[in-house]
């Protein structure tokens, strides 16, 4: 199994990655890739599952609830 993350960190990334300022609503953009070619299923808990990044600070991943009720808030 293969992951990879790639956060848009950069304002104008994060705007062209999701079409309106993503940043503003509190968010980071990531493109999160799983590629699973087992047999295996594979499940992602946003509340158990933490984005490192480069300094080791961890980012717990929003549930779609979560991310829906910041951008809710700002557009």
């Amino acid at each position: 199994m293969l992951i990879s993350a790639n956060a848009y960190v950069d304002d104008d990334q994060a705007h062209a990655a999701l079409g309106f300022d993503a940043r503003d609503a509190g968010l980071i953009p990531v493109r999160f890739v799983i590629d699973n070619q087992s047999q295996d299923k594979v499940r992602v808990l946003p509340g158990q599952t933490f984005l490192i990044d480069n300094q080791g600070q961890a980012w717990p991943l929003l549930s779609a609830e979560q991310a829906y009720e910041r951008v809710k808030q700002r557009v």
